[in-house]
């Protein structure tokens, strides 16, 4: 078998899909996505954003991994992460007890209950799209954490005062989204073109960034404003509407295999 950066690059000649699954992203692992990340972004003319793609991806995978391990806590301890009061004792469990250090220690029960995160990055006609997926959906205490920090990042114009304003009452997963919705929007992306979302088509919760390779395109944020113009619902009516498969974004994995 070829070794995983000459198979990277003739990927990305061939402009295919690269998929890279992880339990626990280790060194080998890193170097990895780094190297798909640097052939992809160099290939298409835009190596000045190797790094902050990579920061941003890496970001998403350390929150998808730390998802994975919320389920098998909330598991072991028998809660209902579904009731506000349950879901806050898991979480400060969480807090208290699984540290950075500790989080290899489950690579093995990871792997036995088959609970990955998938990185895809994929080279489309007009952008290219980059995929942090893990294989359960979001609870509502998170989706509407993560809705509150997009809405709260949208406004301010760098982590430093992100963090001043909000550091008293913020969590990891939250920086992490301030952080790559202004890193984007810093290196000229439209912060637009960051989401995350239940996809219903794979039952997977995704965190997607899109580079456009032409002027014009439109994110599935761009087009969440406009369905909710165009049909005079409320949010979380045409949320619903989208994880039930009713309606369909253009940029979801249907459209990405």
């Amino acid at each position: 078998m070829q070794p995983v950066t000459e198979r990277i690059k003739q990927a990305v000649r061939s402009r295919k899909r690269i998929v890279l699954i992880t339990f626990h992203l280790k060194e080998k692992g890193e170097r990895d996505l780094e190297g798909a990340i640097h052939e992809l972004l160099t290939f298409y003319g835009k190596d000045d954003l190797v790094g902050p793609v990579h920061a941003a991806i890496r970001e998403l995978v350390q929150n998808a991994a730390k998802a994975n391990l919320k389920r098998i806590v909330f598991h072991d301890l028998k809660l209902d992460p579904t009731d506000p009061v349950q879901y806050e004792e898991g979480m400060q469990y969480f807090r208290d007890s699984l540290v950075e250090s500790r989080i290899a220690e489950y690579q093995s029960r990871l792997k036995a209950e088959n609970i990955y995160t998938r990185i895809v990055i994929q080279p489309m006609e007009d952008v290219l799209v980059f995929s942090v997926e893990n294989r359960f959906p979001l609870y509502p205490s998170e989706e509407a954490r993560i809705r509150e920090k997009f809405k709260t990042s949208a406004a301010i114009d760098n982590l430093y005062d992100y963090y001043m304003e909000f550091s008293d009452h913020i969590e990891g997963a939250g920086m992490g989204i301030a952080m790559i919705e202004i890193l984007l929007r810093q290196v000229g992306l439209d912060s637009r073109s960051f989401t995350i979302h239940y996809d219903p088509a794979t039952a997977h919760t995704v965190g997607r960034f899109l580079i456009p390779l032409k002027d014009g395109i439109k994110t599935n944020r761009q087009t969440f404003e406009e369905l909710l113009n165009e049909k005079a619902v409320g949010p979380q009516e045409l949320r619903t509407s989208i994880k039930e498969g009713a309606l369909d974004l253009p940029l979801t994995s249907q459209h990405l295999n």
